[in-house]
């Protein structure tokens, strides 16, 4: 049986309607009826029935199930072209990413690079955007993936995956304060602070818990900006732990002594929008290479 028969059937199925499903197809309707008693005539059951009215269509209780066996038959056979092309390096097009700047480096060692090497025939654009803007390019399909180090709002709009654990570091100029190797979180109130946007929302929340609101004296979109800032003036940054990789002197960062004051670093992707071959390929990687990381 042709697999365009199975597909036809689950777009009429949804659509409830033969004249709605053959435009959505660009079908004659005569053919996409045809198909249907196709169907019927050789698994020799009736799968549809006429509404009243004759425009609208139901699916008979061996329609329903046969709905249900379509989808998987039409999973199975995508997965397998997918499978068989990426065995053969036949995999090509071009994939969208939005990362954080702090991130990046990270993400191109752990997953684009080793990514790439595998799928020679598949193309990349990376842009390094704060997690606001990443929203913002898979909302509009701009970027397939981004990848974030600040806290991710919760959103039924994209799906995600988390990939290792990042604690929040106190950035600060030694010769203006002295610091131990540790700062709690209380111990800040009186001090100016500067951080960036993805980040303030959950250190309101823990200050605002230890009784007092946090003096923000600067806010940025990116942790790179927010340490920028703090170095040229009498402000404390406070940022992810992976953002102080690589400190200009003669600045210093100490973590600051919270066990709620933490966030997954995140993969996420729209969770409405299909993707392309590449992109599901990509998915599966880093489903399975996220469980090496630590």
């Amino acid at each position: 049986m042709d697999f365009e028969f199975y597909r036809n059937f689950i777009v009429v199925a949804e659509a409830g309607n033969l004249t709605a499903a053959a435009q959505k197809l660009s079908l004659a309707q005569p053919a996409l009826s045809a198909q249907i008693k196709t169907l019927e005539h050789y698994y020799g059951v009736s799968l549809l029935q006429m509404s009243r009215g004759k425009r609208n269509i139901v699916l008979t209780e061996a329609g329903a199930d046969f709905l249900e066996q379509a989808r998987q038959i039409c999973s199975a056979e995508e997965n397998l072209m997918l499978h068989m092309q990426s065995s053969s390096q036949k995999m090509s097009g071009i994939l969208h990413f939005s990362v954080s700047p702090a991130a990046c480096t990270f993400f191109l060692e752990q997953f684009l690079l080793p990514f790439a090497k595998a799928h020679d025939k598949i193309s990349f654009e990376l842009r390094e955007e704060a997690v606001s803007e990443q929203i913002i390019s898979i909302k509009k399909g701009v970027s397939d993936f981004a990848y974030a180090n600040a806290p991710m709002p919760p959103s039924t709009l994209f799906a995600s995956l988390p990939v290792r654990k990042e604690n929040f570091c106190a950035v600060y100029n030694p010769q203006a304060f002295k610091f131990g190797e540790k700062i709690s979180l209380a111990a800040l109130q009186n001090y100016a602070l500067a951080t960036n946007m993805g980040s303030l929302p959950l250190l309101s929340k823990l200050c605002r818990q230890q009784g007092f609101t946090p003096n923000i004296k600067f806010l940025s979109t990116t942790g790179p900006s927010t340490i920028t800032f703090a170095l040229h003036t009498e402000n404390i940054a406070i940022v992810a732990q992976s953002c102080t990789e690589n400190l200009p002197p003669p600045l210093k960062a100490v973590p600051i002594d919270n066990p709620k004051l933490n966030f997954s670093e995140t993969i996420f992707w729209s969770a409405q929008n299909n993707f392309k071959p590449a992109g599901k390929i990509f998915l599966d990687f880093i489903k399975e290479r996220a469980k090496t990381i630590t």
